[in-house]
């Protein structure tokens, strides 16, 4: 009779990347954020938006750099695009 082998283990996660560091600690590890208060589902996919491992903070994974400025042009465009939008559904 044989013996069965138990399935393997998943692997963690591996968010290692290739080449761009946190800016604060230089952290090479880190992991995309799913959803904030400023872009909820999509700003942050958009802006490549991720979160150290090593110390919290948030930078572009893209650019190495932190998301700030794009997170102001990113709400002010949002903001523009709904006033608009309410303009023309609330005309008479």
């Amino acid at each position: 009779m044989t013996q069965q082998q138990p399935p393997p283990m998943p692997q963690p996660l591996n968010y290692q990347s290739p080449g761009i560091a946190c800016p604060r600690c230089r952290h090479t590890a880190y992991k995309p954020v799913s959803f904030t208060w400023w872009g909820g589902l999509l700003g942050p996919k958009i802006l490549h938006h991720v979160k150290c491992l090593g110390c919290g903070y948030c930078f572009n994974s893209k650019t190495g750099r932190s998301n700030t400025v794009a997170i102001i042009v990113y709400s002010v465009v949002l903001l523009i695009v709904m006033f608009v939008f309410l303009g023309f559904m609330f005309r008479h």
